[in-house]
């Protein structure tokens, strides 16, 4: 199993610098991706979401994710600080492919034709943050289609015949157009499960 991923950002109507970010790795033939959205817009946000960005370039892999997200508080300690969404597919083999992750603040993952559980903690990264981070676990199966979005984009859009025929590109580039506010910045993350085959 396999993620055919595609993601767009901008940053709100008025700014160059972006305070949301995106990004993508693989943690021990893991793929792994995240969204960033910091607090307020301009350069200091836009300084707090590569900040984030650089402690998963830093990190070495390790899939403790309540490590990772104490890791992401303590780093952005000082900036605006930052919401932030962390999954990565883990696939075992002989079992079942799962979506393993955690999101802190005003973050979203969401699914297509189902509903999942990807329950949030309160708080931000850098700022304030709970001692206990929910970690969730989403069975995944072929054909599925993630959204990860920041509060940059309305969350009403998930009628099916809008994303009709739509590639994970085509589909993040609607969902800028018709769905970003204007007056913040704006990201999306578009995942589509597929077979290895």
């Amino acid at each position: 199993m396999r993620l055919d991923i595609a993601h767009r950002s901008r940053p709100c109507r008025g700014e160059t610098a972006n305070g949301d970010a995106v990004w993508l790795g693989e943690w021990i033939h893991r793929p792994v991706f995240a969204v960033f959205d910091a607090s307020g817009h301009g350069a200091q946000a836009a300084e707090a979401a590569r900040a984030a960005c650089g402690v998963l370039d830093r990190w070495d892999g390790t899939p403790d994710l309540p490590a990772l997200a104490a890791r992401l508080h303590q780093e952005l300690r000082g900036s605006r600080g930052s919401a932030g969404l962390v999954a990565l597919l883990d696939h075992p083999e002989g079992g079942p492919a799962t979506l393993r992750g955690f999101g802190v603040g005003n973050v979203e993952l969401r699914a297509l034709d189902r509903t999942i559980s990807a329950l949030l903690t309160p708080g931000i990264l850098g700022v304030r943050l709970r001692r206990r981070i929910h970690v969730f676990e989403i069975p995944l199966q072929v054909g599925d289609r993630l959204m990860a979005f920041s509060d940059g984009i309305r969350g009403r859009f998930f009628d099916r015949e809008y994303h009709q025929g739509l590639s994970p590109a085509a589909l993040c580039d609607s969902l800028l157009r018709d769905h970003g506010r204007p007056h913040d910045d704006a990201t999306v993350l578009v995942a589509d499960v597929l077979d290895d085959a």
